[in-house]
């Protein structure tokens, strides 16, 4: 095939025969087609133009160890994988009826919080199969999620999905932004460190778009749109459609620029909005008492003098500012201090030494910029977890401070 040449209806190529072309994407074009006269395929094939460009040979190939590594009703399995004369490789899959989710909002415009909610269920278990192998999709968007005539919902396109525990597999090229921008998270825009929550703030973008019919944010170019994601106040869906402020919260959540104000997980993320949507059900869910870790700040008296007050909580605010990416979660801050938590496995946690660090450092400015008498306390114990939320339990107590 020549460069931008498409496989013309009628053809036989690598034994499949390709009836019509069904779409074409910057990598490879997805033909309709059928192999020895079975059921009709998807059969997608990196473009020819491509096969010099390692990076996209590259990724096609990931896509391909990526899909056949999980194993979940809401990511199609590959039926078939090989290279076709010309060299250009490609992979089969299941042909599906339907249409994406951004041309159905498109159409029928925004949806019910309990439609947003079936929806999430599929996407939110297809990501936590994902990440339980160390896999960060890193393209959440409403074109990548499949609504079928069957009523399954589908998770596409893992073309740029980075493997998080397999040496040399993250593909990103220098300087190079890999997503959508009007979905990406700022770490994604920054260049920084790429985890499960860079995909838990494209579910907050997502839920955002489903419940208002609009994304959250909108500009004329990239760069507007890169400053927008990672430094615009979150908008409220609540300012656009009427839905409660509990599904404010949760979408907002999941949109916070720092990585560790979100949802640890989709799985968090999915039991926040289950409990936003559906609170009669949540109100009947038992607590849940997990282990976790407590970092306790203590402010002494500050008096009555406007500066000191300004610049103890501005060192404050730095202290919390440092542990937040660590996953910890703010509790509770007021004029007599905060309290940040997070969950953890156990007391042999790495969790625990990296909280530990992180307090060893912060400590000496901290208490630099407070009055005598401050104090930053690191604690473990019980705490009650209800529909992912930190809802109470002993750690949260000060007699519990040591």
């Amino acid at each position: 095939m020549k460069p931008n040449e498409t496989i013309a209806p009628g053809s036989e190529v690598g034994g499949y025969t390709i009836y019509e072309l069904l779409g074409r994407g910057g990598f490879g074009c997805v033909y309709r087609a059928t192999r020895d006269g079975s059921k009709d395929l998807a059969l997608k094939v990196l473009h020819p133009e491509l096969l010099g460009h390692a990076n996209a040979a590259d990724r096609f190939a990931r896509e391909i160890e990526v899909i056949r590594t999980l194993n979940h009703e809401s990511v199609l399995p590959i039926d078939d994988v090989g290279t076709l004369p010309g060299g250009s490789p490609y992979f089969a899959m299941e042909l599906l009826h339907g249409r994406d989710l951004y041309r159905h909002i498109r159409l029928q415009g925004r949806l019910s919080p309990e439609s947003c909610l079936r929806l999430m269920e599929s996407v939110c278990g297809a990501l936590e199969a994902a990440h339980s192998r160390g896999i960060v999709h890193r393209d959440i968007k409403a074109s990548n999620v499949f609504l079928a005539d069957d009523n399954r919902v589908i998770l596409m396109d893992f073309g740029v999905a980075k493997i998080t525990d397999t040496p040399g597999m993250t593909l990103t090229m220098s300087r190079q932004i890999v997503g959508s921008p009007c979905a990406m998270s700022p770490e994604q825009l920054s260049g920084g460190t790429i985890d499960g929550r860079t995909d838990v703030y494209a579910l907050g973008v997502l839920t955002y778009q489903m419940l208002t019919g609009q994304l959250p944010f909108t500009a004329p170019s990239a760069t507007v749109m890169n400053s927008l994601h990672r430094r615009a106040a979150r908008p409220l869906p609540s300012a656009r459609v009427p839905v409660s402020s509990a599904l404010d919260r949760i979408v907002t959540e999941a949109m916070s620029i720092a990585p560790g104000r979100r949802p640890k997980s989709p799985a968090t993320f999915l039991r926040g909005l289950r409990s936003a949507v559906c609170p009669e059900q949540s109100a009947a869910e038992p607590r849940e008492h997990h282990q976790a870790i407590r970092v306790a700040f203590s402010l002494a008296p500050l008096g009555s003098a406007a500066s000191s007050v300004e610049r103890a909580h501005r060192a404050l605010q730095g202290a919390i500012a440092m542990l937040l990416p660590l996953g910890l979660e703010t509790v509770s801050i007021n004029s007599r201090g905060a309290y940040c938590v997070s969950p953890i496995a156990s007391e042999g946690d790495p969790l625990v030494e990296q909280v530990n660090q992180a307090v060893d450092t912060l400590r000496p400015d901290l208490l630099a910029e407070c009055p005598n008498g401050t104090t930053v306390d690191v604690a473990s114990g019980a705490i009650y977890l209800k529909s992912g939320r930190i809802v109470g339990g002993p750690l949260l107590s000060p007699k519990r401070s040591r």
